[in-house]
């Protein structure tokens, strides 16, 4: 703007303003702060034409942007190594000499003693603890082993078509850690072993809000319907071979997820998620409280894509993160206390001229042509033409 100065017409009169002040009379002190440069959850204090960051524990700089690298000093000792925190550091301690206590403490200086004397079982592997002042240890349970001592077998078997039958409280909607996932309440693991390629591993709930997991051709297939939503998952990866494997279900707000771990997959699993990202959020329903293992009742068998009751072997059976043994279970409940296998096709009973197919409880032999017979003994002369 032009301005034109005219004595005639001058009145009133315009402030300069010092930095950091604003307004017709400089009354306006301008708040650094509205655009919060402060990092890392410092505090930002107004000063005039300026700011002062007050920084959390663990930060300095202007705009608290530099984390203090709490293990610069080297305080862990024994070999331990420094793992850097937020105004704090962890002391991760190495494995001990053959004959001697493992280092413990914060700074891997403590000998941890809690498994001098221990009654773990089967097995299983002892974690020592320091608690303050207290020693004591954890029993790290093998597959097929719960309790304080690892005293407990979990293992069950179906040698006939069966099911267990459970009616289990709903848990409230609180946040847990289980496997390093973040979820809801509600989820089922198990392992299994079969060699038979479509099976119920699961049923929860009823026709028109469930949660299943079954074995189709080989893979797992895991399901969750409610009157709102329908979300499905499917790991093509062969679980049938006879070998453990480690399946959990869970239905949590990231949608529904299942983690397999045993062969063909790493250390953390193979994961497969439908989020739902075009359904309505899903909100189990009070039938949840129901569940079926191995099989369920027709109608509700229906509803799968087995259509078939299991049969194998289970252990290490967890509902919304309760163990369920098989101990405890009623006595009419149609499984038996741990997991006996014939192998059927060691040796070969199809005289070499066919394929021995293992159905878990018998076996047939696919026979190659010409020959025939439970063991491919018998065979026709070749035909020829002319």
């Amino acid at each position: 703007m032009d301005w034109e100065m005219r004595f005639a017409d001058a009145s009133g009169y315009i402030c300069q303003c010092q930095p950091g002040f604003a307004g017709e009379n400089c009354s306006v002190n301008i708040n650094e702060c509205e655009s919060e440069p402060c990092q890392n959850g410092g505090v930002c204090l107004d000063q005039v034409n300026s700011y002062i960051c007050a920084c959390s524990a663990g930060f300095l700089g202007l705009q608290c942007e530099v984390n203090i690298n709490e293990c610069e000093s080297q305080p862990c000792l024994n070999g331990g190594w420094c793992e850097d925190g937020r105004a704090s550091y962890t002391c991760h301690c190495p494995d001990p000499e053959p004959g001697e206590l493992p280092w413990g403490g914060q700074l891997c200086h403590i000998r941890l003693h809690g498994c001098v004397q221990h009654q773990c079982q089967n097995e299983a592997i002892c974690s020592p603890w320091l608690r303050g002042d207290e020693h004591g240890h954890t029993c790290l349970c093998q597959h097929g082993f719960y309790d304080e001592h690892c005293s407990t077998r979990t293992t069950f078997s179906f040698s006939t078509p069966g099911l267990i039958h459970l009616e289990v409280p709903l848990l409230e909607r609180e946040r847990r850690e289980v496997n390093h996932l973040s979820h809801y309440g509600f989820g089922v693991q198990l392992r299994f072993r079969t060699t038979l390629p479509n099976m119920l591993l699961f049923f929860r709930g009823d026709e028109e809000n469930h949660l299943f997991l079954e074995i189709v051709n080989g893979g797992l297939y895991a399901k969750a319907l409610s009157e709102d939503a329908d979300l499905d998952v499917t790991f093509s990866g062969l679980v049938s071979d006879g070998d453990w494997r480690d399946a959990h279900v869970i239905l949590d707000d990231q949608g529904l997820v299942l983690i397999v771990k045993g062969p063909g997959c790493d250390r953390d699993g193979c994961k497969v998620i439908d989020d739902g990202a075009d359904e309505p959020h899903f909100e189990p329903a009070s039938v949840f409280s129901h569940v079926y293992v191995g099989g369920v009742l027709n109608k509700l068998l229906d509803t799968t894509v087995s259509k078939t009751p299991f049969i194998g072997c289970m252990e290490d059976l967890m509902i919304d993160s309760k163990a369920i043994l098989p101990q405890n279970l009623p006595d009419d409940q149609a499984v038996e206390l741990g997991c006996s296998k014939t192998l059927w096709c060691e040796p070969d009973p199809c005289s070499a001229h066919g394929q021995c197919v293992d159905m878990w409880t018998s076996y047939y032999c696919d026979c190659h042509r010409p020959f025939y017979g439970d063991s491919c003994s018998e065979g026709n002369a070749t035909n020829h033409l002319d």
